[in-house]
């Protein structure tokens, strides 16, 4: 190797210079070492999310005496207790989560650890489950919840009913057709796999309320549905089984599918009622919709829900009826695909007509309030 002279060792103030003016590793390597304690742990805890392996915390662990320290010392970071890892990485987790609550996740087809010894080692902290995800290593013929939770969890039923007694309301979340989550107070079970059937939903629910009360079925119901892709049956199936008065739609782009297993087509269903005799509408409780507009097209679906649905509600109270229909507390709509701005001011003239059409209801677009004139004279 050839020196320069500065760089040569008997050249003093060379390597003083270099010294002062360390290469860009050295000083960002300085630099986090300089950040106070709460500081790091904020970067740790960014770095690791809630689903970071514990290989990842151990590989942080090794770095210096000083992350050592925290990362040992935090047991918030220690709690995803996942079946993807071995078993000696989930006794490890469990051992630093010390009393934080867990999230504790099973997916049969990546688990490196049996069924049994994973439920066995996690069964004495069950006061700490935070939440629980189940996932399924061939939905075509066993129902998730009966074949997996129930062997293995069932004597924890009451623990798990008091995660639940103070539930205000119950989240159904879709990601896609295969991937399911129900919310209920501290307990939250996910269903996934490829084969997932529409009758794998409708047990997971009917777990539910067997073994943790009957009384969860009066709960308001919130569904949270990402690119789904369902019959207008299961729509159905659930606003006669569930209060549903929330109703969460994230979609793509219109596609050429068949429109009665389109779900963006829950908008036409949502604009008349099911049935006439007696009259049956989807969602009679529904009083929050929040949802992505993707067409131009797509607000005039919207706004002609909104008309049906409140003219129908008016003509019941002229005849001095009970409504079968709630009206809107709440529509929250968002712009930005194929054309449909974002901006507020662009949409101007459908969320006047929307606001006239919901009579009272809050309307937001990107999380934007609409006053009508009053938001115009602001501008």
């Amino acid at each position: 190797m050839n020196l320069t002279k500065e760089e040569s060792p008997g050249n003093s103030s060379g390597m003083a210079r270099a010294a002062a003016h360390p290469a860009p590793s050295q000083a960002a390597s300085a630099t986090i070492h300089l950040l106070p304690q709460e500081l790091l742990l904020l970067v740790f805890e960014i770095y690791t999310g809630t689903k970071t392996p514990v290989r990842n915390l151990v590989l942080l662990t090794l770095v210096c005496k000083r992350w050592w320290h925290i990362v040992e010392g935090t047991p918030s970071l220690w709690c995803w207790i996942s079946g993807e890892e071995a078993l000696p990485s989930i006794r490890k987790a469990l051992a630093m989560a010390k009393d934080v609550p867990l999230e504790i996740n099973y997916p049969a087809n990546n688990a490196k650890t049996e069924q049994e010894a994973f439920f066995a080692e996690i069964s004495g902290r069950i006061a700490q489950w935070r939440s629980l995800v189940v996932g399924t290593e061939n939905a075509d013929s066993a129902s998730p919840t009966s074949e997996l939770l129930t062997p293995r969890i069932s004597h924890h039923i009451p623990a798990l009913k008091a995660m639940t007694n103070q539930a205000q309301e119950m989240e159904i979340t879709s990601f896609g057709d295969n991937d399911w989550t129900f919310t209920v107070g501290k307990f939250v079970i996910g269903t996934e796999g490829d084969a997932l059937q529409r009758k794998h939903l409708d047990e997971t629910l009917e777990w539910l309320f067997a073994h943790l009360g009957e009384h969860l079925k009066a709960l308001p119901v919130s569904l949270v549905f990402f690119e789904l892709d369902v019959d207008s049956e299961w729509f159905t199936w659930v606003a006669s089984t569930h209060k549903v008065t929330k109703l969460e739609l994230w979609t793509g782009p219109f596609s050429s599918r068949d429109p009665d297993r389109d779900h963006r087509n829950i908008i036409s269903l949502l604009s008349q009622p099911l049935a006439s005799a007696p009259t049956k509408w989807l969602f009679p409780e529904l009083e929050s919709i929040d949802t992505n507009v993707v067409h131009e097209y797509g607000k005039s679906k919207i706004l002609e829900m909104v008309k049906a649905r409140h003219s129908f509600i008016e003509a019941q109270r002229e005849d001095a009826r009970d409504s079968l229909l709630k009206p809107f507390r709440e529509i929250r709509l968002r712009g930005g695909r194929n054309n449909v701005s974002k901006e507020v001011l662009a949409n101007a003239e459908f969320l006047n007509d929307l606001q006239k059409a919901a009579k009272g209801a809050e309307i937001w677009w990107e999380d934007v309030k609409w006053t009508g004139t009053e938001y115009l004279r602001a501008e």
